[in-house]
């Protein structure tokens, strides 16, 4: 079982064989071969597969230097219009009658073909397969099993995300005990509600880094108290320290 983890960049994965779940945001997705998940740098996830049978996957990470080098933008919307947690599957039929499957086959012949992921042929098979996504993710996406209660805490999370959260505040905000609270947000996301908000500051300090903020600025608007508080939880996350990798 892979841990809960993000990426830098957008990822696409398609699954293709075995038996796996798929947990993204508190959502859990049982998936068949051809399901595809559409994945943002902000969204936590993890994959559980039966260790007894064959597991395959391709998977796709995808990042802001690509849209802007092959001048395709606007497909950056099939990952970021819609909230966090949501519309991620889009499900086999609907990848199938649009010709993803056969897409892909080509893109990786290509690949055999040339030995490059770089050659301007799978880089133009790349494209096309994110044209492709964009007609189908805004209608053939299937709701995940979800608890309501869940998804509504992990919004307010990210809302509040560089504001003071307690545990206290969050239980108050949606009428149910703090223990409660505790019990059911780690069945359905694995994490704890304190982890969870430290990972999403931890990815907010990262991204305003990457827009030119100082660390030390940075994570007091991700919502860390201290930069001391940061220091710790991005060492114990990351075993290197932030100035090494943020700077």
């Amino acid at each position: 079982h892979y841990k809960l983890h993000t990426h830098k960049g957008f990822e696409v994965f398609v699954f293709l064989r075995g038996e796996a779940r798929f947990v993204i945001e508190g959502n859990s997705y049982q998936l068949v071969p051809f399901d595809i998940l559409i994945i943002r740098n902000s969204e936590l996830h993890q994959v559980y597969y039966d260790t007894e049978q064959d597991y395959e996957r391709i998977v796709l990470h995808i990042s802001d230097a690509f849209f802007r080098r092959h001048g395709c933008g606007g497909y950056r919307a099939i990952f970021l219009d819609r909230g966090v947690g949501e519309g991620n599957l889009i499900r086999a039929e609907a990848v199938r009658k649009c010709g993803i499957p056969e897409l892909l086959e080509r893109i990786e012949e290509y690949i055999r073909e040339t030995s490059r992921r770089e050659d301007a042929v799978v880089q133009a098979g790349i494209v096309e397969f994110l044209h492709l996504l964009g007609r189908v993710d805004q209608h053939k996406a299937s709701p995940p099993q979800r608890n309501e209660n869940i998804q509504e805490i992990i919004q307010y999370i990210n809302d509040h995300i560089s504001q003071p959260l307690s545990l206290d505040q969050i239980a108050k905000q949606f009428f149910i005990s703090k223990y409660h609270l505790c019990r059911i947000f780690k069945e359905s996301t694995g994490f704890t509600v304190g982890n969870y908000i430290i990972n999403k500051r931890l990815l907010r300090t990262k991204e305003l880094c990457r827009e030119g903020m100082r660390v030390s600025y940075a994570c007091y608007e991700a919502g860390f108290g201290s930069y001391s508080s940061f220091y710790k939880a991005y060492v114990k996350a990351t075993g290197s320290a932030p100035r090494r990798d943020l700077t």
